[in-house]
């Protein structure tokens, strides 16, 4: 049970229950059924990422799915390339700086299935897996047109007018969206997030000379 909800009780039938004060209530808690929403996952709903959401709700916001567009675009018939492609895994992105650090060559002949995604300029890469782990990284002119993993969605279209780009590639860096992909993923070992479920990351809305300051800051 969140923690502003925590020394609630809970009405079952014609009797009602609340935890004792000897539990950490952090780790133990009660939902009401209504309250459960689409998600079946007991850490979803953890008071860390309840107490988030609420803060994060306080101020004005816009879900991912509803200011950017994610590409499906494919190299094959898009791009020909002679004998290699220039492959990025996800390891490839440096978590700590948001560049990506290294390519591989593969030969086409040899590519695994995963080598599949189209990545242009300006492209926003989001690793589905362990996401709260930051490989996510702003695709630059060096790297148009180059061949990533589907292990990544990738953001394109900024549907958007009143958003920036480059502030949202920072904010999906930041520990208030890291956060939200591992309440999503989950914390077992392969923590995985979908592209549904990344689409639900709620952003801040700043106006465009907050968004700038933002951006020179960083």
């Amino acid at each position: 049970q969140s923690l502003y909800r925590r020394n609630r009780k809970i009405r079952t039938g014609m009797k009602s229950f609340q935890l004792s004060d000897q539990v950490d209530k952090t780790k133990v808690f009660i939902l009401e059924k209504s309250e459960l929403g689409r998600q079946f996952a007991p850490h979803f709903y953890k008071s860390e990422y309840v107490d988030l959401l609420n803060r994060l709700r306080a101020n004005p916001f816009k879900k991912l799915g509803a200011i950017a567009r994610f590409s499906d675009e494919t190299w094959r018939g898009q791009v020909s390339f002679e004998r290699y492609l220039p492959y990025i895994e996800i390891g490839g992105v440096d978590t700590k700086t948001g560049r990506i650090k290294s390519i591989r060559k593969i030969p086409i002949d040899g590519a695994p299935n995963r080598a599949k995604m189209l990545i242009r300029t300006g492209d926003i890469l989001i690793s589905k897996t362990r996401p709260s782990k930051a490989a996510i990284a702003l695709v630059d002119p060096e790297h148009d047109c180059y061949v990533a993993s589907t292990g990544f969605s990738i953001l394109r279209e900024i549907r958007d007018e009143s958003l920036l780009r480059d502030f949202l590639y920072i904010a999906l860096r930041q520990p208030f969206c890291l956060k939200q992909l591992g309440q999503y993923s989950g914390e077992q070992n392969y923590a995985a997030i979908s592209q549904e479920q990344l689409s639900n990351i709620l952003i801040p809305h700043l106006d465009l000379p907050s968004q700038r300051d933002v951006v020179a800051r960083v």
